[in-house]
């Protein structure tokens, strides 16, 4: 399940639970498609702070939408993973791939 909420003004794209199947990062891309679309320039943060494991068809659907998205116009950052993600992310040297920070 995502929620999204503004904060500072910055989109933040919130994910509880598990993140496995399509579903997650359909609901997470088309969240992000759908901000762009509506003109929305700068800064989208996915917070994955509440998030608790992350299969390999959710890895792939962030690196292909940060891929997509993360332009001169749009930074696409993923903050705050905790426990088995941020060990997946580690693990899997996706965090010199994609932009994490921890707040």
């Amino acid at each position: 399940m995502i929620r999204i909420f503004k904060n500072n003004n910055i989109p933040t794209i919130y994910v509880h639970g598990e993140m496995s199947g399509h579903s997650n990062s359909l609901e997470v891309t088309n969240a992000i498609k759908e901000l762009i679309e509506n003109g929305y320039e700068g800064r989208i943060e996915i917070d994955l702070s509440n998030a608790t494991l992350i299969d390999s068809i959710n890895l792939g659907m962030l690196v292909l939408t940060y891929k997509r998205y993360d332009t001169d116009k749009n930074d696409i950052i993923i903050v705050n993973p905790k426990g088995m993600v941020y060990r997946v992310l580690h693990e899997s040297n996706l965090y010199k791939v994609l932009k994490i920070i921890e707040k």
